[in-house]
């Protein structure tokens, strides 16, 4: 069995700084998230015959922990993407160019001065045809490459036909590991490797969630308009849910209330994660500012705890286009702090805004009333529906996994 793992954490992870192939160690989170995955490994009886690493420290570091010293084959192909002039930038502060390729990788090439995705491909696999024949005549061995996650997602590109691009969007966590075997002559699809552990041995990595949750009222009629086939809105209202992860990674999700098929719930009108978006928060005190270039978002603990009345009507979460489409809600039984809040849309000059009044308001079904013309749903439409008044804000903290 072969396996694929992206290195663990560095300070320029942290400080959310693009590192291509510049050269930087393993920060102590990182050398922690490498002892985990050996762990990991180990508790299922996974050691290694043979490992190859990409030549940066960070990598080489990774492979040399999670092996237990194993000496590591440097390749030169296994290095991150080539970044360019752009090496060194901020995440949280990156010029349009690059905000339009995180944005969407499968439709917006690489900035003039970047490794071409498609050149990158074509290095994984060159290398991945190589190992191919090296691995011919041998059964029964552990092989780990230990990689980056640009460099990583392209090797899964190259792996798994009719794949269309699906991979650059898809979030690999520092020491993400991802599995595929060679069969007859023939790399089999990979799979990522918790997932896969997961359903045969129930293991799973604890993950420390901040969940920061407010809603605002909004024209029914206007989210009739967007909405998909089969799905009817339920409220008025359109929410926007911020997920903060090990205190690292950040999610944004962005949804309204609808039905379909018997269930209630919320739809997902579209997310974005700090992993692949520019995206990124500070702390000050009780203060957590979400920094994004299409929202400011603010929130501010109030000490005072109790419910969400919507969340009593809450069946799950519809994904369009999702296998599954539909994610039952998940069961939080953690005290709600009641926020502050203050939010802006920045997609265009006239995107809803607003602030939170110190109270937390309902928001109940309207029947149709005005027919607008139909419009995409995405993000941007949603975004330029008024905010009639905030509902409400909360903080709710657990373990997830």
């Amino acid at each position: 069995m072969i396996y694929i793992i992206r290195h663990g954490q560095t300070d320029q992870n942290k400080l959310m700084l693009i590192q291509g192939q510049r050269d930087f160690t393993l920060n102590e989170t990182g050398e922690a998230q490498a002892h985990e995955a050996r762990d990991l490994l180990r508790s299922c009886g996974i050691s290694f015959d043979k490992v190859y690493s990409s030549p940066l420290s960070r990598a080489q570091r990774t492979a040399e922990i999670v092996t237990g010293g194993v000496p590591a084959k440097v390749d030169p192909r296994l290095i991150e993407m080539d970044y360019g002039p752009y090496e060194g930038c901020d995440l949280k502060n990156l010029p349009p160019e690059m905000v339009y390729f995180f944005k969407d990788f499968k439709n917006h090439p690489a900035p003039e001065g970047m490794e071409q995705l498609p050149d990158l491909v074509a290095r994984l696999g060159a290398f991945l045809e190589d190992l191919r024949d090296e691995l011919w005549d041998t059964t029964g061995e552990n092989v780990l490459l230990s990689t980056h996650a640009i460099a990583m997602k392209a090797a899964l590109e190259y792996l798994t036909p009719g794949s269309d691009g699906a991979y650059w969007s898809k979030f690999v966590p520092n020491c993400g590991i991802y599995m595929f075997d060679l069969v007859d002559g023939k790399f089999t699809v990979p799979v990522e490797y918790e997932a896969a552990e997961k359903a045969v041995s129930g293991l799973a990595r604890p993950v420390q969630v901040e969940q920061f949750v407010m809603a605002y009222g909004a024209d029914q009629d206007r989210l009739r308009a967007m909405l998909p086939e089969g799905y009817e809105s339920l409220r008025p209202v359109l929410r926007i849910n911020t997920e903060i992860r090990d205190d690292e990674v950040l999610y944004i999700e962005f949804n309204t209330p609808v039905s379909k098929g018997g269930r209630r719930g919320w739809i997902n009108i579209a997310n974005w994660e700090s992993t692949r978006y520019p995206i990124g928060f500070t702390r000050d005190g009780k203060k957590v500012v979400i920094q994004a270039p299409f929202l400011e978002l603010e929130y501010e603990g109030t000490g005072a705890q109790g419910g969400c009345p919507a969340e009593k009507d809450n069946d799950g979460c519809f994904f369009i286009g999702n296998d599954p489409e539909f994610r039952p809600a998940e069961k939080i039984t953690e005290n709600k702090e009641f926020c502050d809040c203050s939010f802006r849309w920045k997609f265009g000059p006239d995107d809803a805004f607003g602030a939170s009044e110190g109270v937390t308001l309902s928001a109940f079904y309207r029947e149709p009333g005005e027919a607008y013309e139909k419009q995409a749903f995405t993000a941007e439409n949603a975004a330029k529906i008024f905010c009639e008044k905030v509902l409400g804000a909360y903080i709710v903290r657990f373990v997830r996994g």
